[in-house]
């Protein structure tokens, strides 16, 4: 691939305090998982329901926890946002 032709890959930003995924309950090192499939994949999933006005739970795991943590996994809940 010719170096002009090189997209700029986007680097994940950390949750932001007050920010919509914060609002989901999502916290700095929380990474979307699935029983079977892309947790990426059900991310997005569950963000098109919550943008069509349903809600969805979304597994996360926490990077940051100790895997002994019992908040290492988590469900949230994410639907529209209410304001």
């Amino acid at each position: 691939m010719q170096a002009d032709k090189v997209r700029a890959v986007p680097m994940p930003r950390p949750v932001e305090a007050g920010g919509q995924l914060a609002h989901f309950g999502f916290r700095a090192g929380d990474v979307p998982v699935a029983h079977h499939g892309d947790g990426l994949a059900w991310f997005c999933h569950a963000l098109e329901r919550a943008n069509a006005g349903e809600t969805t739970e979304l597994p996360v795991l926490n990077t940051d926890e100790p895997p002994e943590s019992e908040r290492r996994h988590r469900r949230l809940t994410v639907g529209p946002r209410r304001c």
